[in-house]
């Protein structure tokens, strides 16, 4: 697994500073597509899509996937914790009208 970023430096100080699988990749992302490319894993996703409605009511299964606050790595001579801390997302409807999606490692 990786951790996609879009800018060099950042992901550099990232994986530097928590040894997370933080790596560069081009992204590129409007209200509407969200493409990212990885030239040296020749990973690859495209997905565009549109936004529908706001979920008003979130199942507890909607909860479980979205509201985590703790990040757990196993490293070779460690278990590292990390506390995130962020406002409850807003979740809407999608409706995927396109996706392409190369990651031939995984």
């Amino acid at each position: 697994m990786s951790i996609e970023g879009g800018k060099k430096l950042s992901c550099k100080v990232a994986k530097s500073i928590s040894e997370l699988p933080y790596r560069f990749s081009k992204i590129k992302r409007t209200d509407k597509k969200y493409q990212s490319q990885n030239s040296e894993f020749k990973d690859n996703l495209n997905i565009e899509f549109k936004i529908g409605k706001e979920l008003t009511e979130k199942t507890e299964q909607d909860k479980w996937l979205t509201e985590r606050y703790a990040l757990f790595q196993d490293t070779d001579d460690s278990i590292n914790e990390f506390e995130i801390h962020h406002l409850e997302w807003q979740i809407n409807e999608i409706d995927i009208q396109k996706l392409e999606l190369n990651y031939p490692r995984f």
